[in-house]
């Protein structure tokens, strides 16, 4: 998919976002696996010339997803796993941060 994007737009500013998972792995996965995708995406995002920003960290803090069952986003509750409003605000931060605005 960057391949088509870099052909597509090759003057593009490419930004990739990272897995938004626990370090840990938590429930869904283990550790490594976790750190072996971001790994992943981090490579084809340079690979590409573009620009990775990772969020497992941000996962990691509970005030960016708990607590459950909260109205979030719009008609929306959380579930404690999708980012709530404080969680958007957080990536939304990371890129402004990672883009230098």
């Amino acid at each position: 998919m960057l391949d088509q994007v870099r052909t597509a737009a090759p003057d593009a500013l490419l930004v990739v976002g990272g897995a938004w998972m626990p370090s840990d792995g938590g429930m869904w996965t283990d550790c490594r696996r976790i750190a072996h995708y971001d790994a992943l995406i981090a490579e084809q995002a340079h690979r590409h010339d573009g620009m990775y920003v990772p969020f497992t960290d941000l996962f990691d803090h509970d005030p960016n997803r708990d607590p459950t069952g909260v109205p979030a986003f719009g008609e929306y509750t959380t579930d404690g796993f999708h980012p709530n409003d404080a969680g958007h605000r957080a990536i939304y931060n990371r890129y402004r941060i990672a883009l230098g605005l």
